[in-house]
């Protein structure tokens, strides 16, 4: 079939690899005639629609070594191939289609098939194309190439990268490969990697020898879709004894995954260290040290030899020594519970209140939970269960807060402050002064920081409204160390503190969360030095009208927004019923549709925005109509918006994420607290539970008034803990403190005759409740069970506010809702009884 069936290239992907050889068969002047040719190829293949035809005449990429460590940037990549019902992928040539074949043995002759490439005919297939890649990222997301979904249907399809590797000598070459798919790889026409099994993308699973000859030497490798994802990233170094260090620098730049796992039981179990993938006849040398530093092992081959006098069960660091290099990894001995335990003992018995340094009350609840966890999964497994899913990732996670939870301990056992200036990736804590609850954050702090030199930047990673539906320490959010880990190398690099702030409730656009956020900021100011003018608001999907809420409650107070894949609005969680109820009111309209973030941020043409939307299916992530929409308006406006659409880069988005984080970190120009950055007050019930505030119980009246007073404020404290995972402050009006009354935002449960804190604020009020009415200020209603929900200033202290909610003889029914911080969005509301329940007499702001 003619090529202008082909079609179009829609997206850039990309591969990071290095290669072998010392010289160059080509001069430095045709390497830069090649690269430019494979350039201008690409971009008329990006181009192009689908009734132009495909570029001709394109060599194979051609990458010309000139020393150790250049980079492969150029690969032509062919597919999808449909895996038809009952084909054995491995023994089919799909190249064959396509007049090419994965027995080709010279690049001169794939070159010059690659201009005859076709379309098959047939039911049933894919027609494939082939594009050039120049990139700087190392992950092949064929789905998003290929303009495929990430489907649960696994199975079905092949796919090509094939490039050439130049050398002036015959040599063998080590390739590390990743893919979601068992590679199948070929050198010259000869297969010389063929694994069983299946592959989930995990850094470089698997390892294979390619033999190098003098000249060009083509490289084919073919990647089965065999996961929801589908990619493949490679690596390419001189064997021999550069094999270790190959394999080490093929990954991130701090801890390795060096080990086959990280949790062992007994010492009789074999400890493998070396890097995944790394063949056994590779030898490494290094040692190993328990966590308070003293030398337990050493390594044979690549393998842990214990030393069993000084070994004891616990953590300990495995060490690679490479080059005059180490690379690190951590592991525990013995059996997670008991660690545990031990754990949160040692912690009961510290020599002070938890609430005195937040983050071992942080770690105290995160080890609970990790207990927990482990202990429902492993009910009934025997002395020596599996990890809670067999997986890596849990088992990182483990070792890891165990071993920040244990360093803090030995810092306190040494005099020091725990938290305070502390270098890595690690929890946190603090007690909130609205309702004395314990928040948490994740922070990583760069290792290039010094608290006696400059002020590094923060960066504010911001929650997603799903990830957020547990509490922040039992939260998926928490939960992804592998992601956390992966960007915390990404902050180390671009050196910014990273800052996962945690939340206070599930995010839903209410003020709670800005006045988090300043609470969240304050705390890490405490332990952390940051530059409070370059502050950036980072995150993803509904991440992102979060941070146009918080520009617009603190006016600028950040330096900047950076969001992946944006949502531009948040679903309200207010209850159908209440929502009907509101809708009839003007006020509620207005305020429902008002779009304060947003329009706040056109208007001011501040902070400075950056954009990035690569197109991901994900259900509930922003779509790039959405994107484009609001960039348009942010145009018209004048409002500084930076956009770009790449192509998806990595299972991650990691290649995103740290375009953002690069970005983010030369952003500057926010104010900070110290230069009078002030959050804007709303005047809603909302904003004034977004500060100290007790809940006042009134009971000077009857039994029967007490008694309501008593289970309205059970509902107020039911209603703040399901939106917001922990109690609020609750008193009777006989026992609050004079100061307290003074100093905090009240809510007052009753009348003036049934609770003796309204009693004693009643003229500075200026409510009046009767038998057939209320009356404030100006405003009267009449009706049978009229109840009032009102916010006025404090008459005792201007700066504080006051809530009433009060009636005659109130009850629960007597209001539409009492979820205050969740449904408040009006200065008062005033209810009257109704057939239905309450009925909804009057509202405003």
């Amino acid at each position: 079939m003619k090529q202008q069936m082909l079609m179009p290239v829609l997206i850039r992907v990309y591969l990071w690899s290095k290669i072998i050889g010392r010289a160059a068969l080509h001069s430095r002047q045709v390497f830069g005639l090649v690269l430019a040719s494979i350039s201008l190829t690409f971009q008329h293949a990006h181009a192009a629609s689908e009734k132009e035809p495909a570029p001709s005449g394109v060599r194979l990429p051609v990458v010309v070594s000139k020393s150790i460590g250049a980079e492969i940037k150029d690969h032509l990549v062919i597919g999808p191939f449909q895996i038809k019902k009952g084909e054995d992928f491995d023994k089919i040539d799909y190249l064959e289609r396509v007049n090419l074949s994965e027995s080709i043995a010279s690049v001169d002759e794939f070159s010059k098939k690659l201009k005859a490439i076709g379309v098959p005919d047939g039911e049933g297939t894919i027609y494939p194309k082939w594009f050039v890649m120049n990139e700087r990222r190392h992950f092949v997301d064929f789905n998003h190439a290929f303009n495929q979904p990430e489907s649960k249907e696994t199975d079905g399809m092949v796919a090509y990268v094939a490039f050439n590797v130049t050398s002036t000598k015959k040599t063998n070459a080590w390739m590390l490969i990743g893919s979601t798919g068992v590679s199948r790889v070929f050198a010259n026409g000869k297969r010389v990697f063929a694994p069983k099994g299946r592959r989930s993308l995990f850094i470089y699973r698997d390892l294979t020898k390619v033999p190098i000859a003098p000249g060009d030497n083509l490289v084919v490798v073919k990647i089965p879709r065999q996961d929801t994802l589908w990619g493949f990233c490679a690596y390419l170094s001189l064997a021999g004894v550069k094999t270790a260090q190959a394999t080490l620098a093929a990954q991130s730049s701090l801890e390795k995954s060096i080990m086959r796992k990280n949790i062992y039981y007994t010492f009789d179990e074999p400890v493998a260290a070396a890097p995944r993938g790394a063949p056994f006849s590779v030898k490494f040398t290094g040692h190993v040290r328990s966590i308070t530093g003293e030398r337990t092992g050493g390594l044979v081959g690549n393998k842990v030899q214990w030393d069993k006098a000084t070994a004891q069960s616990g953590l300990h660091k495995v060490v690679l020594e490479v080059n005059g290099k180490e690379y690190y990894e951590r592991l525990l001995v013995g059996h997670p519970a008991h660690a545990l335990q031990d754990a949160l003992l040692e912690i009961d018995a510290l020599p002070f209140r938890l609430q005195e340094h937040g983050g071992f009350a942080a770690l105290k609840a995160r080890l609970g939970f990790l207990a927990s966890q482990f202990e429902k999964n492993n009910a009934g497994k025997g002395e020596n269960p599996d990890p809670i899913g067999g997986g890596r990732g849990w088992e990182r996670r483990f070792v890891h807060e165990l071993w920040i939870t244990q360093e803090a301990l030995m810092r306190v056992r040494r005099g020091e402050e725990p938290f305070s200036h502390v270098t890595g990736l690690h929890l946190n804590g603090f007690v909130s002064r609205i309702d004395d609850s314990q928040q948490c954050y994740r922070i990583y702090v760069p290792s290039c920081y010094k608290k006696d030199a400059s002020a590094l930047p923060l960066v504010v990673i911001l929650p997603t409204a799903v990830s957020a539906a547990k509490p922040f320490l039992e939260s998926p959010f928490l939960d992804d160390h592998h992601l956390a880990d992966r960007m915390a190398k990404l902050a180390e690099r671009h050196g910014v503190i990273l800052l996962w702030s945690g939340y206070h409730n599930r995010p839903t656009g209410l003020p709670m969360e800005s006045a988090h956020l300043a609470e969240v900021l304050e705390a890490v100011g405490r332990n952390y030095l940051f530059d409070r003018n370059r502050v950036t608001l980072m995150g993803m999907c509904s991440a992102a009208p979060l941070a146009f809420d918080a520009c617009a409650s603190w006016p600028g107070r950040f330096a900047g927004i950076a969001v992946l894949n944006p949502e531009f609005v948040l679903d309200q969680n207010m209850p159908r019923n209440l929502v009907a109820a509101f809708s009839k009111r003007k006020e509620f309209r207005e305020w429902f549709m008002r779009g304060d973030r947003m329009s706040a941020f056109l208007k001011r043409k501040t902070p400075d925005v950056f954009i990035i939307n690569d197109g991901g299916n994900e259900p509930g992530h922003g779509d790039l109509k959405t994107s484009k929409a609001f960039v348009t308006k942010a145009v018209r406006a004048g409002a500084p918006v930076r956009f770009e659409t790449p192509p998806r880069r990595e299972s991650a988005h990691l290649g995103a994420w740290e375009d953002l984080i690069e970005w983010a970190a030369q952003q500057r120009g926010g104010i900070s607290w110290e230069d009078g950055a002030e959050r804007v007050r709303r005047g809603s019930v909302q904003d004034v539970l977004t500060e100290k505030f007790w809940v006042v119980i009134g009971s000077t009246g009857n039994d029967e008034e007490n008694a309501a007073n008593a289970t309205v404020a059970e509902a107020i404290q039911a209603g703040w803990r399901k939106t917001h995972f922990s109690g609020c402050r609750m008193v009777m009006d006989s026992e609050l403190a004079a100061e307290e009354m003074r100093n905090s935002n009240l809510v007052l449960i009753g009348n003036a005759r049934t609770n003796s804190v309204w009693r004693e604020l009643d003229r500075g009020l200026g409510v009046t409740i009767t038998g057939d009415g209320i009356t404030w200020g100006e405003r009267s209603w009449f009706g049978d069970g009229i109840a009032i929900q009102a916010v006025m200033r404090h008459p005792k202290n201007p700066a504080r506010r006051i809530v009433v909610v009060g009636g005659l003889n109130l009850s629960p029914e007597s209001f539409g809702t009492l979820n205050l911080s969740r449904d408040g969005w009006f200065r008062y509301a005033v209810w009257g009884g109704g057939d239905d329940g309450p009925e909804l007499r009057d509202a405003s702001l």
